[in-house]
């Protein structure tokens, strides 16, 4: 009887001490992501298409990039969402004229990701038209950046 319960006893204040243990970790711990002390927007850089990059109807179209979040200066951060979109855009008016890709990579969690994605346009189109890609990303302390390239597919 007094061997089981010393057992008791000691599974207890193994229990208890790790329940202090933890809760000092996720309070005070400061590696842990705290969405609080966030103040650093999501970094985007599109590596392609490039600026004024010109395509013919039926090529496949790349677009590649990387996403990363700090916290703070040297401190990894953590993405909510990532979307990216291709629209037909009218140059004239600087007006969206319809969504030709959207895709939103899950991101949730991670400090950083590479996208890498491919739009195939539509063959047969009578005339140039004007592109326009918009990489929008969050992260937990809802902080959003956007960064878009303007290109053009011909016939």
């Amino acid at each position: 009887m007094r061997k089981k319960a010393t057992g008791y006893a000691l599974l207890v204040a193994i229990g208890l001490g790790s329940l202090f243990s933890c809760k000092d970790k996720t309070n005070n711990d400061k590696y842990f992501y705290n969405a609080l002390r966030d103040t650093v927007a999501p970094k985007i850089q599109i590596n392609v298409p490039t600026i004024g990059s010109l395509y013919n109807f039926g090529d496949d179209i790349h677009v590649i990039g990387t996403v990363t979040d700090l916290e703070v200066t040297n401190k990894s951060g953590k993405l909510k969402s990532l979307s990216l979109d291709i629209y037909q855009y009218d140059p004239a008016n600087g007006q969206i004229v319809k969504t030709l890709m959207q895709r939103d990579p899950n991101v949730d969690t991670k400090s950083g990701f590479t996208f890498s994605e491919k739009y195939t346009s539509a063959v047969g189109q009578p005339a140039t038209i004007y592109c326009k890609l918009m990489v929008t990303a969050m992260d937990y302390s809802t902080r959003v950046s956007q960064d878009s390239v303007l290109f053009s597919i011909t016939p």
